[in-house]
């Protein structure tokens, strides 16, 4: 077990982009290094039992799975992998802009980032660790969490980025609140429990005129009850029932980073930050909280379906249902759905949409995590999707 607090995110080179190598720098590390051996061991006796998982970090080196978000004119937002994630900061006040793959320590983290000046590159550690962190980097992972996690964030450096930029970024945690909270529940949980919930939000973007139906999931809903967009309200809200709320988006102009503000019955609000309104292309949405979707633990040799529901609520630009890319792991398979692999095609200004049913199988008894690449099922305008399990 090492204390090494050190990852590092390479972006490869393209056009009109720059290469751009970040190392992350615990700088509590001297602290940890001249510390009592009687503390250290305590420490390791903590982590061995699993108590850090249940008592939320404290100090830097709790966090064993980092993530960065780059910002600055010209890049993109890749807000729909934060969906079922509320940022009360807006991302330390910078929005959501290229979101990286989880990695654990000294990992590598591969983005496609646009060259430019005054670059914000932040550091978050997330809390509990992805399950699948690292995977696509051929990690085993962590031990995840199915009850959702938080990102904290713990550094930033803003530079200029061009050919060949190295930018070391100091991290350091001595306690707070997460800044990223993130609900789990999976890919069909819409919410539970005994308190107000707003923590899904499907499609979470589309064409700037608005009139397409978005679906709101929790718990504890009630009517009268209103939904507003970027500050401007939905119409025809339903309240199907006490974990679904459906209305029709109003127009609103291009953005990313947009509030959807539930009002319940009974008074209470709450916030998704995430949703984004485009124009001149596909915007296909996954059904699901976030980009990384977890089947849980699986017992050998059964298996377990999840069904996946896509949406393209575009103006224009027809997105083609292609064969998953890059393939699918061997214990995961697909095996039905209303999309047909491959040609199923989702028009613009349609609102069409699809399912995929999607299989994990364990390899084999106690076959332990396993995890995919991100992945990519459409040809335009959708999330790459990373999927979890773990085999028992």
């Amino acid at each position: 077990m090492g204390l090494l607090a050190a990852c590092s995110l390479d972006v490869p080179k393209h056009d009109g982009g720059g290469s751009l190598k970040i190392k992350v720098e615990d700088v509590d590390q001297p602290k940890l290094d001249s510390a009592a051996l009687i503390d250290q061991l305590s420490a390791l006796w903590k982590n061995s039992l699993g108590l850090a998982m249940l008592t939320g970090p404290s100090v830097t080196s709790d966090f064993t799975c980092f993530a960065a978000n780059v910002t600055g004119e010209g890049i993109a937002s890749l807000s729909s992998k934060l969906q079922g994630c509320t940022s009360p900061s807006n991302m330390r006040g910078v929005g959501v802009g290229a979101i990286s793959d989880t990695v654990p320590r000294g990992g590598t983290i591969q983005l496609d980032i646009t060259s430019g000046k005054n670059r914000t590159i932040d550091v978050y550690g997330v809390f509990p660790p992805d399950q699948g962190c690292g995977a696509s980097s051929g990690s085993s992972g962590s031990s995840g969490s199915t009850g959702g996690n938080g990102g904290y964030f713990l550094g930033r450096v803003v530079r200029d980025i061009g050919a060949d930029t190295s930018v070391t970024v100091p991290i350091s945690y001595g306690g707070g609140a997460a800044d990223v909270t993130c609900t789990g529940g999976g890919n069909n949980g819409g919410g539970g429990g005994n308190t107000f919930q707003f923590n899904k939000l499907f499609p979470y973007g589309g064409r700037t005129s608005g009139g397409f139906q978005i679906t709101l999931g929790g718990a504890l809903f009630s009517g009268p009850a209103s939904v507003t967009v970027n500050g401007n309200a939905c119409t025809s809200v339903t309240v199907v029932s006490s974990s679904t709320i459906t209305c029709i988006a109003p127009a609103g102009t291009t953005g990313s980073n947009l509030s959807v503000v539930l009002t319940n019955g009974g008074g209470q609000t709450a916030t998704q930050n995430f949703f984004s309104y485009q124009t001149g292309s596909a915007f296909v949405a996954y059904d699901n909280n976030t980009n990384n979707t977890d089947f849980g633990n699986v017992a050998y040799p059964s298996h377990r379906d999840l069904t996946l529901t896509f949406q393209n609520t575009g103006d224009t630009g027809t997105s083609t249902l292609a064969a998953p890319s890059p393939a699918l792991p061997g214990q995961f398979t697909i095996v039905g759905g209303t999309c047909s692999f491959p040609g199923t095609t989702l028009a613009a200004n349609s609102d069409q949409s699809c399912t995929v049913i999607l299989r994990f199988t364990p390899s084999g008894p106690s076959a332990g995590p396993a995890s995919t690449s991100p992945t990519q099922f459409f040809s335009a305008g959708a999330p790459t999707i990373t999927f979890n399990a773990t085999g028992t």
